[in-house]
């Protein structure tokens, strides 16, 4: 996940203000320890995900509402780039609706 967002584990863990050491510890493969709260919520910020998925667990859908109320709170944060990914994302979205409706009526006719 790191590399996904060209984070490296020094650059990660000065803006999560973890020790590097520390750190270790919770990559290692045999016998990993478990962050703390706050500092699992602080790597989870920087990598963009969730405390959730970050401990393995399965990714829930948003409700529209709890969308609409994470957009609007995060909206005058947003790149313009990001909002045109957003915009697309929807687009396809609606599009894909739309197919599956026309395939639909065609169907019943």
């Amino acid at each position: 996940m790191m590399k996904q967002h060209n984070c490296n584990q020094k650059t990660l863990c000065k803006a999560c203000d973890i020790k590097e050491s520390t750190f270790s510890y919770y990559m290692k493969e045999s016998d990993p320890r478990m962050p703390k709260g706050g500092a699992l919520a602080n790597i989870a910020t920087e990598l963009h995900t969730t405390v959730d998925y970050l401990l393995g667990a399965q990714p829930r859908k948003m409700q529209f509402n709890e969308l609409k109320v994470l957009l609007a709170d995060s909206s005058m944060d947003m790149t313009r780039a990001q909002i045109t990914e957003l915009s697309r994302m929807l687009m396809l979205a609606y599009a894909r609706q739309e197919a599956t409706a026309n395939v639909g009526s065609t169907e019943m006719q």
